[in-house]
C-alpha cells in the first residue's frame, strides 16, 4: 500500500519501477559487466600493474553490486541464471553472425570464461542486500522514471 492507501497507485507505480529496474539490470550485466570483465582479463593476461588490475576488478565489483540491485528491485527472482541465459543467447547469436554486442565475436572466449563463471559461481550476482540501500535505489529508480517521463512530455 502507498502512503495514502491507494492500491491502485501502488500497482501503477509498482508495474513501471520493475521494468525499469529490469532494463538496468540488462545495462550494468550485458552492457557493462561483460566488457568490464573483458578488461580485467586482458588486463591480468597482459600483466598489466597491479594497481591497474584492482582498479578494474573494482569497477567489476561495482557493476556486479548494481546488477545485483536491480534484479532485486526488479523482482528478478534468480539473476544468475538469468545472466547466463543472456550470455549464451549472446553466443548463440555470435555463432550466427548475428550478435548485437559490439564485443562480440572478437571477444567470445571472454564472454564463455564469463559464462562458466557465473556456472562455478566465481562470479555472482549477490541474493541478500542491504534493506536500507534497496529502498534508497528504488526511490533514485523512481526519481528516474519522473525524471523520463518529464523529457518524454518536453519531446511531445
Amino acid at each position: 500500500m502507498t502512503e495514502q492507501g491507494d492500491p491502485l497507485q501502488e500497482t501503477t507505480t509498482a508495474t513501471p519501477l520493475r521494468d525499469f529496474a529490469r532494463a538496468r539490470f540488462y545495462n550494468y550485466t550485458v552492457l557493462q559487466l561483460v566488457p568490464h570483465y573483458i578488461e580485467l582479463r586482458e588486463a591480468e593476461s597482459r600483466r598489466l600493474p597491479r594497481d591497474t588490475q584492482n582498479r578494474l576488478a573494482t569497477s567489476l565489483h561495482a557493476c556486479i553490486t548494481n546488477a545485483s540491485m536491480y534484479a532485486a528491485i526488479g523482482q528478478i527472482a534468480d539473476p544468475n541464471s538469468v545472466l547466463s541465459a543472456l550470455l549464451q543467447h549472446l553466443l548463440e547469436q555470435s555463432n550466427q553472425g548475428e550478435s548485437s554486442a559490439t564485443y562480440l565475436p572478437k571477444h567470445k572466449v571472454d564472454v564463455e570464461a564469463l559464462w562458466n563463471d557465473i556456472h562455478k559461481g566465481t562470479i555472482a550476482l549477490a541474493s541478500a542486500l542491504d534493506a536500507r540501500e534497496l529502498d534508497r535505489q528504488r526511490e533514485r529508480l523512481l526519481q528516474d522514471i519522473r525524471m523520463m517521463e518529464y523529457l518524454s512530455n518536453l519531446m511531445d
